[in-house]
């Protein structure tokens, strides 16, 4: 059996990943805090990630002998020594640095739509560099570029949950800024799909549909009947509450205004991607 060596994998993207690869491959993971894969623990090997070094990841590769690797680590947000630089950056770079001279047969790089060496936030400029240590390795790679993930484990859905217990309703600003959410489905099958296809080079993922911020909250609250109120709030004042959230929104989050890299969704699984609203009715029938 083949194997791959997934890190990130105890987050949202990567335990939707791992259902659909369990079956099919050994799976390893670096994990910083193996309780939140506990589900999976009976079928796959965790390597408890201590660090992340070249030396760490050298020995992990020289143990586990990949097939192939799917990246999925990052931060949206900086906390303590988790900066962007550290976990966005060096950490891909490390782990590319250390497959190096392997015999990997493909890497699955996560990234985001709007990475770009030209972007004025951190976040973005961070993603960029870690595309350019996978491609300086000269390894068969993919690189997925994701605009807004719909589905019921989405942190942001989440918390709408978590509140919605305690506040009748939710107060938020009415930002002009626009997403093409792509469903959990969608993203996670090109992941599966790409391990095997052809395919390499960047894709961005993005849905057939395109929402402003106020539709993606409202369209949600909806499912959970929590009524909201929306105040007109100029995309600027985000500066002073947040310097790095206004500046990863220096352009829509949408795939007609950032880098025009084939759909993924489209080219590896030859299928029109799910709308928002689609993704949404899903949802609602799992809850």
């Amino acid at each position: 059996m083949e194997k791959i060596l997934i890190t990130g994998a105890s987050g949202f993207v990567g335990k939707e990943i791992l259902k659909k690869l369990i079956s099919k491959y050994e799976i390893h993971i670096t994990a910083r805090n193996p309780n939140k894969i506990k589900e999976f623990e009976d079928k796959i090997k965790i390597w408890s990630l201590e660090n992340h070094t070249f030396e760490f990841f050298s020995e992990i590769i020289k143990n586990v002998n990949p097939d192939y690797v799917i990246n999925l680590v990052g931060i949206l947000e900086e906390k303590g020594n988790q900066t962007y630089e550290n976990i966005n950056y060096l950490y891909s770079k490390n782990l590319y640095n250390a497959l190096k001279n392997s015999e990997v047969k493909k890497i699955i790089h996560m990234s985001a739509l709007g990475t770009s060496k030209d972007s004025p936030s951190k976040y973005h400029k961070t993603k960029y560099l870690a595309e350019e240590e996978l491609k300086k390795i000269n390894k068969n790679y993919i690189i997925f570029r994701p605009s807004f993930i719909s589905g019921k484990n989405q942190l942001i859905f989440k918390r709408l949950n978590k509140f919605s217990k305690y506040l009748p309703f939710f107060i938020f600003p009415d930002i002009p800024y626009y997403f093409q959410p792509v469903d959990i489905d969608d993203v996670s099958d090109c992941f599966a799909e790409g391990i095997k296809s052809n395919h390499t080079g960047i894709y961005n993922l993005c849905g057939s549909e395109k929402v402003s911020f106020k539709e993606l909250i409202q369209k949600y609250c909806d499912i959970i009947k929590r009524k909201t109120l929306f105040i007109p709030f100029k995309k600027e004042f985000i500066k002073l509450i947040n310097k790095e959230f206004y500046l990863m929104m220096y352009k829509n989050n949408t795939c007609d205004e950032n880098e025009n890299y084939p759909n993924g969704v489209v080219e590896l699984l030859k299928r029109n991607p799910l709308s928002y609203s689609k993704s949404l009715e899903k949802i609602k029938e799992s809850l």
